[in-house]
């Protein structure tokens, strides 16, 4: 197992979690296509999740330097598309990556997606092994490393989606702490 393993995969879920959330609420992602002044119709939304499901499969399932090479290819599309949806909507703008749940572009957004890309072009380097044979030849069939991509997945969905808001409205608090407006 190399030593990117880890995060690649909690970025592979994540795609699994995005890709699905287009598939079945495409809504959002059409609004943050047009918010970008980018092609929004339903095929064209269907499509993206889809290949982020298939990417994501890719990594998981079978592993390898091309897939870890697509993953990077799809993050950096994710990153300019984020820095574009900013430049034209604003930082507050939801980029529709969490389906539903809305997620704000934000500069930690920006690099963790960037920081997925220079992951993925590492896993390029040392092959990428697929997930399930990793599991198991580890111990408890690989529980202890499952936990970690689930708190890694949970804690980028905190940074992505939950974490702004909480710092908008300390932002606003500390601008205004007796709430006098």
């Amino acid at each position: 197992m190399t030593a990117v393993a880890g995060p690649v995969w909690i970025a592979a879920v994540l795609l699994v979690l995005s890709g699905a959330g287009k598939v079945l609420r495409p809504t959002p992602t059409r609004e943050a296509l047009r918010n970008a002044g980018l092609p929004s119709r339903g095929p064209v939304v269907a499509a993206i999740g889809s290949v982020e499901l298939a990417v994501a499969g890719w990594v998981l399932l079978l592993g390898g330097r091309l897939a870890a090479a697509a993953l990077g290819v799809l993050y950096l599309a994710f990153t300019l598309f984020l820095l574009r949806l900013r430049a034209r909507a604003g930082a507050g703008a939801n980029c529709s990556c969490l389906g539903a749940r809305p997620a704000p572009v934000t500069l930690a957004h920006v690099g963790g997606n960037l920081a997925v890309v220079v992951l993925s072009g590492l896993a390029v380097t040392a092959p990428l092994e697929p997930a399930w044979t990793v599991l198991a030849a580890t111990p408890w069939f690989g529980a202890p490393a499952l936990a970690l991509v689930a708190l890694g997945v949970a804690l980028t969905l905190a940074l992505y989606a939950d974490l702004p808001p909480v710092l908008e409205a300390a932002r606003v608090l500390a601008a205004d702490p007796k709430g006098d407006r």
